[in-house]
């Protein structure tokens, strides 16, 4: 229990691999034939993160970690792009795909041929919540999104924690390439690698412009896996895998936009704030997920009251500060300098503006309207 304590980041990822790969290492050796134990495997990181925090910060920070559950409130164009931006990138990888020779675009790639595709269509609200609640989104995102992410944010930045989380992501799906009947089973590990890297920037991406909102997260995963095995991921031969690839280059290319314009979320700095979860005294979190035009956070700050000169003045002293880096960030203790636990409901709860460090940049205290104690570093 006290390496659990020492080292939260760390106890995390082993206990989610440990969990996930001890059922799926089962169904191996049983040939597959228990897709009940993979199910089982899919509430790894979600089972690792309770009891995390069950252990290092007790039961209210878990009824805290359960809540975020069941906040909603983020902007309706949020929601709109978690939901319908996944099909748009399928449906644009099947196109490619038939405009290069490839099949014309079908929404039953994965479907037993003796099924209509308009019974798809029909049905498709019965596939969405099947695949979030037994698909991997709930046993997965409150783990991946909720727990490691605003941990490794703290210290690290947007790309490097993405690309960290992505490739931890990938390698822990690993056993499911050597069960048969599983999607990884007919695709390059390479390649769904790659793949879930740049998928990983999505969800910080989403995630900061949303102030973390899970269940916004939650429909962004769910909205991928069910566009993606309808239109993209292959039925079983090479060239099936076509749309597939396609798909990873559509994402990438998301990626690179982001990154170059890093005007994601740009709109909805005063929706962000709406959307804050709460600390654990009842008070709401500091707004996150701003990454918008210098103008539009301009304006949100003055909204918010944020002293110029007190942000001016300790922007340069962060400047000054040193970061911790990916080995400090992941293996860093649980303990401030004065060996007291810090208030970490911000890791759960996204407090204090922890949540959202863009590439190169850092965000202070100031910037999220919080106040440092005189003497006191900031959280990291």
């Amino acid at each position: 229990m006290d390496s659990i304590r020492r080292y939260p980041t760390v106890a995390f990822f082993t206990l989610t691999y440990v969990i996930a790969w001890l059922f799926w290492g089962l169904d191996i050796a049983l040939g597959g034939a228990a897709q009940g134990l993979i199910t089982i495997g899919l509430f790894g990181p979600f089972i690792a993160a309770l009891v995390v925090i069950g252990v290092t910060e007790g039961r209210g920070s878990v009824r805290t970690f359960l809540g975020r559950l069941r906040r909603w409130r983020a902007s309706g164009r949020l929601y709109a792009l978690a939901l319908i931006g996944p099909f748009v990138l399928a449906f644009a990888a099947t196109l490619l795909d038939a405009l290069t020779g490839g099949d014309a675009p079908s929404v039953a790639r994965q479907v037993p041929a003796d099924v209509p595709q308009g019974t798809i269509v029909v049905i498709l609200p019965l596939i969405f919540v099947f695949g979030l609640l037994f698909g991997g989104p709930l046993g997965e995102e409150p783990g991946w999104r909720g727990f490691a992410l605003p941990r490794l944010l703290t210290g690290l930045g947007t790309w490097t924690t993405s690309a960290l989380l992505g490739l931890l992501w990938g390698l822990w799906q690993l056993p499911l390439f050597l069960i048969p009947g599983t999607t990884q089973a007919a695709l390059s590990s390479g390649a769904y690698f790659f793949w879930t890297i740049g998928l990983s920037y999505l969800f910080t991406r989403l995630y900061q412009a949303s102030a973390g909102n899970l269940p916004l997260l939650l429909i962004f995963r769910t909205a991928l896996n069910v566009s993606a095995a309808l239109l993209v991921l292959p039925a079983g031969d090479l060239l099936s895998a076509r749309p597939f690839l396609f798909h990873i280059g559509l994402v990438w290319l998301v990626c690179i936009v982001l990154t170059m314009t890093a005007r994601f979320g740009h709109a909805t700095p005063p929706g962000a704030t709406d959307a804050a979860p709460e600390r654990a005294d009842g008070t709401e979190a500091a707004p996150l997920g701003r990454g918008g035009s210098p103008d539009v956070v301009k304006e949100w700050e003055t909204m918010s009251g944020v002293d110029q000169d007190d942000k001016a003045k300790e922007a340069e002293r962060e400047r000054t500060a040193r970061t911790p880096g990916v080995a400090g960030t992941i293996f860093g203790h649980q303990h401030d300098q004065s060996g007291k636990d810090e208030d970490r409901t911000g890791k759960y709860g996204g407090d204090d503006g922890a949540l959202e460090h863009e590439a190169g940049e850092t965000n202070t205290p100031e910037d999220t309207g919080s106040k440092v104690e005189p003497g006191r570093k900031e959280g990291r």
